[in-house]
């Protein structure tokens, strides 16, 4: 426990709620474990927090669907011919979604002139881009794209998109987030969602950037989901859990799409 308790790296709390856990100290496993989802170190450890002895995780919605047959091609573009068959255009966006998404809404923020930010002129980002404190340094920027970004979201994108496309910046994908992306979109998500979305990937870039759910998956106007694609032999991982949770938390809509043999 001394030993542990030294460590400041994933799984050091895990194995003291456990050690704590034999010693039958209920109180000390309660605290730790408060003391982790306060302030998680990594999602694989918020994850242990939330499914640890009583605590139940989000629960996630799940649609299974059998295989009658063998799937010959990715089960994600399998799952895409199906999502399709409904009308809905889907894409496999997974990563790239949320991180260009914030990468356009806050273009001002990810390349402002901070002291030490870029060293070299090829940079895609600054060198805290992934940094707990990224935005403590750019506060004031922040809160005035906030006030851009409430007031039309859409218009913000539209022109950072018309402005920069093609130009390197580390979260945004252009090759994934095209033209015929961002107008779907705009044309089908809420901008209230858009915008939730987008700001909780700036203020959580460590932990935001794996685990998002593989497809895009777009109706008519405000029909929306974002759907994870599990063959029979897959299960989620710690990060994509954390994510369902918090889509869930803003209710925004995702599921599981799991295939079984």
């Amino acid at each position: 426990l001394a030993c542990y308790a030294a460590s400041t790296r994933h799984p050091a709390r895990e194995r003291q709620v456990r050690l704590l856990k034999a010693r039958d100290d209920i109180a000390g496993v309660e605290r730790l474990l408060d003391e982790i989802q306060s302030q998680p170190w990594s999602a694989e450890e918020q994850d242990f927090a939330e499914g640890f002895g009583s605590r139940r995780r989000c629960q996630i919605p799940t649609t299974q669907v059998r295989l009658t047959a063998p799937v010959s091609a990715r089960i994600e573009h399998h799952a895409m011919e199906q999502l399709a068959c409904s009308g809905r255009r889907v894409w496999h966006l997974e990563n790239s979604f949320p991180l260009s998404l914030a990468g356009l809404a806050y273009w001002p923020i990810v390349f402002a002139e901070v002291p030490g930010a870029f060293v070299n002129p090829f940079q895609a980002g600054p060198v805290d881009l992934y940094w707990e404190d990224f935005l403590t340094p750019r506060q004031a920027l922040f809160e005035a794209q906030e006030a851009k970004l409430a007031e039309d979201i859409g218009a913000v994108l539209r022109t950072t998109y018309a402005a920069k496309a093609g130009v390197n910046n580390r979260l945004v994908s252009w090759g994934a987030f095209t033209p015929e992306v961002l107008a779907a979109v705009l044309a089908t998500i809420p901008p209230s969602d858009l915008h939730r979305l987008a700001r909780y990937v700036l203020q959580n870039l460590a932990r935001a950037r794996v685990g998002f759910p593989d497809l895009l998956v777009l109706g008519e106007p405000g029909y929306y989901e974002f759907v994870e694609v599990k063959g029979p032999t897959d299960r989620l991982q710690p990060a994509q859990r954390i994510w369902f949770k918090t889509l869930a938390g803003f209710d925004l809509p995702a599921r599981v799409l799991k295939f079984t043999d």
